[in-house]
């Protein structure tokens, strides 16, 4: 298996048809590998400067559909959700943020949830060969690796999920991790 080395982030959390007012509570974020966000709280500290994320790495959220829904995220506000509060998720260039070494092949990615709400999907995306991360996250620069459908399940509080690295991947890219919940 080739090496890579790739950064965790959760992009964004899918939250029904709720608009961002509207959404009252937190949902969860990846903890192994450890997401850009939980790299930065007071747990882990190994990213610093990502603003609320250091206490609410759970709090990223954003309307379902990513990427395809015209209410997601924006071009170059993928890793923040479009929300400010965590914009400096959304700085990008090959030295900013600690990296975790992966493998090609099967990845297994944990989830922790705070709120566990029934699912609809998960959905992982990785950059793709030849991006620029020393640009911001853009749509054309991901691909869909693994989709989960739940259908409406209530996951537990811990998820780990089988995620497939491509092959052809080395270096530095970025996962993206979905969560489209269901209710």
């Amino acid at each position: 298996m080739k090496m890579t080395k790739s950064l965790l982030i959760i992009a964004a959390v899918g939250a029904g048809l709720m608009t961002f007012a509207q959404q009252s509570s937190a949902h969860g974020y990846v903890m192994q590998p450890e997401s850009r966000a939980y790299k930065g709280t007071n747990k882990i500290g190994l990213n610093t400067n990502v603003g609320q994320a250091q206490w609410e790495p759970q709090s990223i959220e954003a309307p379902k559909g990513f990427p395809n829904a015209t209410n997601s995220p924006k071009d170059g506000k993928i890793a923040s959700g479009d929300l400010a509060a965590f914009s400096p998720l959304d700085e990008q260039n090959q030295n900013r943020w600690h990296k975790s070494d992966i493998t090609t092949g099967k990845l297994n990615v944990t989830w922790f949830l705070t709120a566990q709400h029934r699912t609809e999907k998960w959905t992982y995306f990785m950059t793709k060969q030849g991006w620029n991360p020393n640009e911001p996250l853009k749509r054309d620069s991901l691909e869909k690796i693994t989709i989960k459908l739940d259908s409406g399940a209530k996951p537990n509080e811990l998820m780990t999920q089988e995620v497939n690295i491509p092959t052809d991947r080395s270096g530095y890219h970025v996962i993206v991790a979905v969560w489209d919940i269901y209710d």
